[in-house]
Order: structure tokens, then C-alpha cells, then sequence
């Protein structure tokens, strides 16, 4: 079974991405912070890691997603930004980050499913 890590500090978003990936059978972990998103990836070694950006606490998403990319633990995750910023060099920072995708909020479910699905 596929794991994913969900990143983000907004509950409601965390529970519809749980409500939307569940249907897909995968092993759904969560974070509020980016953080304690490293420490989960570290231990769990997630297939799939959706990572928001603006989240509290020291470090933003972008900065976990480079932490992770570069540790042995996350050089087989895939990270989707998926983020309210959507500006280009928003995106053009992820990818730099190590982030495979970029998606904006509000986002479409299916193409978020679409996208993991590529990934894995």
C-alpha cells in the first residue's frame, strides 16, 4: 500500500484530502506543520508527500521539501506543492525545492488524483 503524508496546517484541508484519498486505498498520514512533516518522513518514508507552503513554525514548506529531498529518507518521495501562492516563481521555487508537482488551491480532487497516481 502507497503511502502519502499530508502536510498542512489547515484541519479542513487535511480531512478533504483524507475524505478524497481514502477512495484510492492509500496509507494516509498527517502533519500541521512542516516540521513535524521532516520527523513523519524520516520515520514513515512516504511514496507521496502533499505539502502545503505557508504553514506556522520555523521552517515553511518549501524549506521541508528541500530538507527532505536532500536526506536519503526522502530521495524516493515525490512532493506536490500544494499551495494558495500561484504566482510563477512560486512554482518555479518548488520545483527547485525538489517538489514533482505544484498544484493551486482551490484545486480539482481528480486531477490531484490524476497527479499522484503519475507519480507513483
Amino acid at each position: 500500500m502507497n503511502k502519502i503524508l499530508i502536510a498542512d496546517d489547515h484541519e479542513e484541508i487535511r480531512e478533504l484530502l483524507k475524505d478524497v484519498l481514502e477512495v484510492e486505498n492509500y496509507e494516509i498520514h498527517f502533519s500541521p506543520n512542516a516540521k513535524k512533516a521532516i520527523e513523519i518522513a524520516k520515520g514513515i518514508q512516504p511514496d507521496i508527500i502533499i505539502m502545503d507552503i505557508m504553514m506556522p513554525g520555523s521552517i515553511n514548506g518549501l524549506q521541508a521539501t528541500e530538507i527532505i529531498k536532500a536526506e536519503p529518507y526522502g530521495k524516493n518521495s515525490k512532493i506536490i506543492i500544494l499551495s494558495g501562492k500561484g504566482k510563477d516563481r512560486d512554482k518555479i521555487r518548488a520545483i527547485e525545492a525538489g517538489a514533482s508537482a505544484y498544484i493551486e488551491k482551490p484545486f480539482n480532487p481528480g486531477h490531484l488524483i490524476q497527479k499522484i497516481k503519475s507519480l507513483i
